[in-house]
C-alpha cells in the first residue's frame, strides 16, 4: 500500500530551523525534509518509518513547510508564484481600511501535484485544520482513501469529505459519528 501522510508544523518552529541553519532553503527538496525529520519535532517521520518497516510506501509532506514546498516544485517544474491580494477591513466596524494580505493558494497547488505524482491509496491527514473537504473533493481521482486524524479544536471549513476520522479523543469520535462519518478511536 502507498501512504501519504500530511502534517503542518507551527510556524515558530520552521522559522527557528531556517534561521538556525544558514541558506538550509537552497538545499534540495530531499535535503530539507532531512533535517525537518532529523529534529524529531512532533510525530516527525515515525509513521512512514514504520510503515516502511511493514512493507509499505510512505511518504510525508509538511504542507506548510514553504522553502521545501517550493523547492518540491521547481525541482517538478511547478511554478510557485506567491502574490498580494488586496483586502478591506473596518476599523471600529465602520472606516474601510485596505491592506494586502498573503495569498497562499499556492500551497495547495503545490499539494495538488504532490499527490497527482504519488497517487497514495491512503492520504493520511494529521492537517485537517489546513485541508478540508473542498480541496479533498478536487483531488478525489488521485487517492483512495482519505483518513484525518484530529484532538484539536474543530477547523471552521467542512471536512466531511474524509473517509474516516481519527482522534484521541472519545467525544471527538462520538462528535463525527453524530455527523454521520467515519470514525474510531485512535490511542496515540
Amino acid at each position: 500500500m502507498k501512504f501519504l501522510i500530511l502534517n503542518t508544523d507551527y510556524g515558530g518552529f520552521i522559522e527557528a530551523r531556517y534561521d538556525s541553519r544558514h541558506r538550509l532553503q537552497e538545499e534540495s527538496y530531499e535535503k530539507q525534509m532531512k533535517v525537518r525529520m532529523e529534529s524529531l519535532f512532533g510525530t516527525a517521520d515515525f509513521y512512514s518509518t514504520n510503515l516502511h518497516s511493514l512493507g509499505h510506501e510512505a511518504w510525508d509532506i509538511i504542507v506548510n513547510l514553504a522553502p521545501a514546498q517550493r523547492r518540491w516544485a521547481e525541482e517538478h517544474g511547478i511554478g510557485t508564484k506567491s502574490r498580494e491580494r488586496w483586502r478591506v477591513r473596518f476599523r471600529r466596524g465602520v472606516v474601510p481600511w485596505p491592506y494586502r494580505k498573503k495569498d497562499e493558494r499556492w500551497i495547495y497547488s503545490i499539494l495538488e501535484s504532490q499527490i497527482k505524482v504519488y497517487r497514495p491509496d491512503i492520504l493520511y491527514c494529521m492537517a485537517v485544520e489546513t485541508i478540508g473537504s473542498d480541496f479533498l473533493k478536487g483531488i478525489r481521482p488521485y487517492y483512495r482513501l482519505a483518513v484525518g486524524q484530529h484532538a484539536a479544536p474543530h477547523p471552521e471549513h467542512d471536512i466531511s469529505g474524509y473517509d474516516l476520522m481519527l482522534s484521541s479523543l472519545p467525544n471527538f469520535v462520538g462528535y463525527y459519528r453524530r455527523k454521520g462519518m467515519e470514525s474510531e478511536l485512535f490511542h496515540l
